[in-house]
């Protein structure tokens, strides 16, 4: 936990505990008691790689630990302790995941329902265009940067458009809105797709699919760990979900409405990658990560890419620049 000097003092109570010259300190807080200060060898502090710290605490505290500490125990098996849902959500990845030839990983949506349970949706997004139109016309700059996003999808393949009758299948039309972030440097506005929106059986898309089993460690241990860095650094994945292809059989499933001008009829698309707002998506594309750093031949990266990254921001570091600069 990272807190700033002026909730710390709000933190200290009475009760102090000092263990000798050259000793750490006991420290009682609202938090409970707290060990700082120094290890010391041979008369001159030094920092040692490991410093293990033994406490008689009370049963409830120390289940909390245990639990803790069994996040960073090495092996053991992915399956244990998950539902029957995440199992299966989990075995259908393995079986069905493949790589193209550039090394992109092409996924299947985890579906645990037949589609047949969808029913027309095409009306529901229309409708849901049309107000977002609305919305165009009376901010100008949403609907220059909104036109702007969907040109850039469509221009790297992210996006194809169909005819309405390219399949038999049963289709499902993803209503989609903008999410804008002013105090962002790179992505001003970003497009949100509906996946919960329901069609007219009562059923949406996300009701059928599985949502996978947490794979990622806790926030708090990748701080924890990050703050035992001599160097530390950030990065994140751009467009972390779009670096995933889904299935072209499944396509189908995340279809869209758009046009760019009122006056020119409504253009339908496919979405060719694991799309923002499906309930399978988070699993998917970090998933996808996990399985980077199983399949790295470097030690570190691997443990890297497998501990260190929290959805897809990378929170890590090294004991030396020269380290640092090895792994990015």
């Amino acid at each position: 936990m990272l807190i700033g000097a002026g909730v710390f003092w709000k933190l200290i109570r009475v009760g102090r505990i000092e263990l000798g010259e050259n000793k750490p300190v006991l420290q009682n807080t609202w938090l409970g008691w707290v060990v700082a200060g120094y290890i010391s060898g041979q008369g001159s502090r030094v920092k040692p790689k490991k410093t293990v710290c033994n406490l008689s605490i009370g049963t409830e505290v120390q289940d909390q630990l245990a639990k803790f500490w069994e996040l960073e125990e090495p092996g053991g098996s992915q399956i244990e302790g998950m539902t029957r849902d995440e199992v299966d959500c989990e075995n259908l990845f393995m079986s069905t995941t493949r790589r193209d030839q550039d090394g992109r990983f092409i996924v299947e949506i985890p579906l645990k329902m037949s589609i047949e349970k969808l029913g027309d949706s095409r009306e529901m997004a229309l409708r849901r265009f049309y107000s977002l139109e609305r919305k165009f016309a009376r901010d100008k700059q949403l609907h220059i940067d909104y036109c702007e996003y969907m040109r850039e999808y469509e221009q790297v393949g992210h996006m194809t458009q169909v005819s309405e009758d390219i399949t038999n299948e049963r289709c499902y039309y993803l209503p989609h809105h903008a999410v804008k972030n002013e105090g962002s440097s790179t992505t001003r506005l970003r497009v949100v797709y509906d996946g919960s929106a329901q069609s007219d059986s009562g059923v949406s898309l996300n009701d059928l699919q599985f949502s996978g089993p947490r794979i990622q460690e806790d926030i708090i241990s990748i701080l924890l760990r990050f703050r035992q860095h001599e160097v530390a650094f950030c990065a994140d994945i751009a467009k972390m979900y779009r670096q995933v292809w889904v299935r072209e059989d499944q396509r189908y499933l995340q279809r869209i409405l758009w046009r760019e001008n009122p006056a020119e009829e409504v253009k339908v698309y496919n979405l060719n990658t694991v799309t923002f707002g499906l309930t399978s998506s988070p699993f998917l594309a970090v998933r996808c990560l996990q399985e980077l750093a199983k399949n790295c031949e470097q030690t570190q990266i691997s443990k890297v890419i497998g501990k260190d990254f929290y959805v897809d921001d990378l929170i890590s570091g090294a004991s030396s620049i020269q380290e640092a600069l090895q792994i990015l």
